[in-house]
């Protein structure tokens, strides 16, 4: 029986297929943590792997004005030793924060073997509901 030899550009297309992506979230203000699905190649802070999942964003494209918009959505951290619950619920973060309600947040994508300066963010917005 011969052995199947896959083209060498079907090989490079299905491979690209497989990558999952990587999503790091960001608060602003909160300098010194993110949060991220996965592992982050040369990390600008520390990255706690925390983000399990998001959800709901909506996208569109305006062809007349050429503007691309993305809105609302939810994000899923783990509550690892309450530090998250401290997060939200506290001025026990570092640094302090009032609060996380209206605060801005960036959500990143990526992948695994790409360092973080290589990430484009999907979107910007803010926090309207814990």
């Amino acid at each position: 029986m011969p052995v199947w030899t896959p083209p060498a550009n079907w090989v490079t297309k299905t491979a690209l297929l497989t990558k999952m992506p990587v999503y790091v979230l960001r608060f602003d203000g909160l300098v010194s943590v993110q949060y991220s699905s996965g592992p982050v190649a040369s990390p600008s802070r520390t990255t706690k792997q925390y983000l399990t999942s998001l959800s709901s964003l909506s996208q569109s494209f305006d062809v007349l004005s050429g503007q691309y918009s993305v809105g609302g959505g939810s994000a899923v951290l783990v509550d690892k030793a309450s530090e998250i619950t401290d997060l939200v619920g506290t001025e026990k973060s570092s640094p302090t924060l009032a609060t996380l309600l209206n605060r801005k947040v960036t959500i990143l994508m990526g992948y695994a073997d790409l360092t973080e300066t290589d990430y484009t963010a999907i979107f910007v917005g803010y926090v309207s509901d814990l």
